[in-house]
């Protein structure tokens, strides 16, 4: 499942479907507020977009799941992963978390709270190819009251740093001042798995630019993940059936979890 940036919309990930290899299949939230939920309230909070997503995802839930969010959507990954394993003992193969540091180095901002221009001046700064879109009123009318929401949701943030079972891999452009390879890897302190850091040549998003490459790098991940969890599956049911045990006196119990 993939989760966009801020202001972000699922078809942001149109083409990565043709770099997926057969048995792989993609999947895009759409937030509230946008494209097929047009009308609808925005999310409230980090945690009430995560609460939602969770609750979209619950046909899939056995099905292996990796999660990927951009900017805003990594914290949105990272909200929903926490959320699957609490709830639903589900632990996704993998967390792909790109262009956002880890939620305890994040620098606080309150963008939400400025003027129009000033907005969509970071907008542009950013580097999103779509952004002078923006320039035009009438775009610029719809697409405000989705970035300030967003927006909002990002800088009111405040996680409880609790750290996923997922194996972790973080991604980041090396020419972007807000994602600098220090506070990418501080997401190293929230999995009690694996890490991995990777930078591409470009700014915020580099992802534009580097499509077939980045995709190229995860489904290698994902290869490997499925491959262990096969290995594990079939380890599983060579090992002959255990004769009944016998029963344990309520003292003993603790000692035996």
């Amino acid at each position: 499942m993939c989760f966009a940036h801020a202001g972000g919309v699922p078809s942001f990930f149109n083409g990565w479907a043709r770099h997926l290899p057969a048995g792989m299949e993609l999947m895009a939230a759409c937030y509230p507020g946008r494209q097929a939920r047009f009308g609808e309230p925005y999310a409230e909070s980090m945690e009430d977009l995560a609460d939602q997503a969770v609750d979209a995802l619950a046909p899939y839930l056995g099905t292996p799941l990796a999660l990927f969010g951009h900017s805003m959507g990594a914290a949105v990954a990272y909200e929903v992963a926490l959320r699957l394993e609490a709830r639903h003992g589900v632990q996704p193969v993998r967390l792909f978390l790109s262009g956002q540091p880890a939620p305890h180095r994040a620098e606080p901002s309150n963008l939400h709270l400025e003027d129009a221009e000033t907005m969509l001046d970071e907008v542009k700064r950013l580097g999103l190819s779509t952004a002078s879109a923006m320039e035009h009123p009438e775009l610029l009318e719809i697409a405000l009251p989705t970035l300030r929401a967003d927006f909002r949701l990002v800088e009111t943030y405040q996680p409880k740093l609790t750290k996923a079972k997922s194996p972790v891999v973080a991604y980041a452009g090396d020419e972007d001042p807000d994602c600098p390879p220090d506070a990418m890897c501080a997401w190293s302190e929230l999995t009690t798995a694996g890490f991995a850091y990777r930078s591409f040549p470009g700014g915020h998003f580099y992802l534009e630019a580097h499509e077939a490459e980045l995709l190229l790098h995860m489904v290698g991940h994902l290869r490997d993940d499925i491959r262990l969890a096969q290995a594990i599956g079939m380890a599983g049911a060579r090992r002959p059936s255990a004769r009944p045990a016998e029963p344990v006196s309520a003292r003993h119990t603790g000692a035996a979890r």
